[in-house]
């Protein structure tokens, strides 16, 4: 599913890196930025729980108009888990602790359902226009052997399996180091692979998932205002730094 926003005329649109139910982290950030629910709108690059200690605090944050997540690979393990057959759901349910998911098994059965149900509505992109530009949240990434973001669009609704898989697990455009823009887009924002936040701007592509080892010094949840190009990062320790890089500024004012 692609779901696209109409402009935030009235407020601003600020799209934050993997969650993972820092909660804390979170509402320190919107602090920050002195975020208005009643004018401003928060959109996730997906994986909003494991990991972090406030995962259902994360969870209810889907209940509220101005809040919007695609859908990440965490998620999609407890889709995965909650349409398996009986005897497949064990494996599942073991990979999904190991992900830092115990916290969904100790739920009801029906509070289980109910939390499946809810996240499987959730877009695997969502498209932002941010003044005259148009920018695009997914979690991952796009495949590395397609340039053109209109193809990728299509392979999704096609269904098509690389896709998709890229979309919600993809790691090897970054890793290849694929230097070719993505064209039809002005900028592709994600998370799913841990980057510096030196580091996060690679063409125009913006990698927004910082949560490296929790002792690195550049570790921490990252906020990006799509107004005014601003990098904002809350560190484990809760110390808020604003990254000023001007290959972002440059995006963000082409």
């Amino acid at each position: 599913m692609i779901v696209s926003l109409l402009p935030d005329t009235a407020g601003r649109d600020f799209i934050l890196g993997d969650l993972h139910g820092r909660w804390t982290m979170l509402e320190a950030l919107l602090s920050h930025v002195h975020f208005e629910p009643q004018r401003d709108r928060l959109i996730v690059t997906g994986d909003l729980f494991d990991r972090g200690d406030s995962p259902l605090e994360c969870l209810h944050l889907l209940n509220q108009p101005w809040f919007f997540s695609v859908r990440g690979n965490h998620e999609q393990n407890l889709i995965n888990w909650h349409r398996a057959s009986h005897a497949a759901k064990m494996s599942k349910k073991e990979q999904i602790i190991a992900d830092g998911g115990g916290w969904f098994f100790a739920l009801a059965e029906d509070e289980r359902a109910a939390l499946c149900k809810k996240i499987e509505n959730l877009p695997m992109v969502i498209l932002v226009s941010a003044g005259e530009r148009r920018l695009a949240v997914l979690h991952a990434e796009i495949p590395e052997n397609m340039h053109h973001f209109d193809e990728f669009l299509q392979a999704l609704w096609q269904q098509h399996p690389a896709a998709h898989h890229s979309c919600l697990v993809g790691r090897r455009r970054r890793r290849l180091t694929v230097s070719t823009p993505v064209a039809d887009i002005d900028l592709v924002i994600c998370g799913h692979t841990p980057v510096e936040p030196s580091r996060c701007l690679r063409e125009n592509t913006l990698n927004l998932d910082f949560g490296l080892p929790p002792r690195h010094p550049q570790s921490g949840l990252g906020l990006f205002d799509t107004a005014s190009g601003t990098l904002c990062l809350c560190s484990p320790g809760m110390t808020i730094t604003s990254i000023v890089c001007s290959r972002l500024q440059n995006v963000h004012e082409t």
